[in-house]
């Protein structure tokens, strides 16, 4: 699997996606799911600071989903299921790494707000119902809109 810097710096150059994760802006049919694609704690005005650290999610369209982090202590990436329950509210199933091992599952409802960065870029920012945030990232997550 490709590092997620490697990933990163492959969203500023036009080429052919092989990659198990898609580029950043892929285009996305209008009917499918809002969360489908990936959400990460930077975007395109952060100065670079995401590719030092980060972290984000990928939802994919067959229910399954990838959390992401990198930085200092290297890249970690974590398979997840999710299912929407409803309009604005998901479940995300996952594998909790212990010594009993063992799934947790968490609902969460949430918003998707629209952003517009400094330089007038548009982008959708994921929060859950009531925060400032989604689930347990302890920045906001973006996506790029369509053009």
């Amino acid at each position: 699997m490709k590092s997620v810097l490697s990933w990163f710096f492959s969203l500023f150059k036009p080429q052919q996606n092989t990659s198990v994760l898609p580029i950043y802006n892929h285009s996305v049919a209008p009917s499918e799911d809002e969360l489908i694609g990936v959400w990460t704690t930077s975007y395109g005005s952060d100065g670079g600071l995401s590719m030092v650290f980060g972290m984000g999610i990928q939802f994919k369209e067959n229910g399954k989903a990838i959390d992401l982090y990198w930085g200092m202590h290297g890249e970690e990436f974590q398979e997840i299921d999710w299912r929407r329950i409803s309009e604005r509210k998901i479940l995300l199933k996952f594998s909790v790494e212990t010594d009993d091992n063992f799934e947790e599952e968490v609902e969460i409802e949430y918003d998707v707000i629209p952003f517009t960065d400094g330089y007038g870029i548009s982008y959708l920012q994921l929060v859950e119902k009531g925060s400032s945030y989604f689930w347990y990232y302890p920045e906001c997550i973006y996506k790029q809109q369509k053009a």
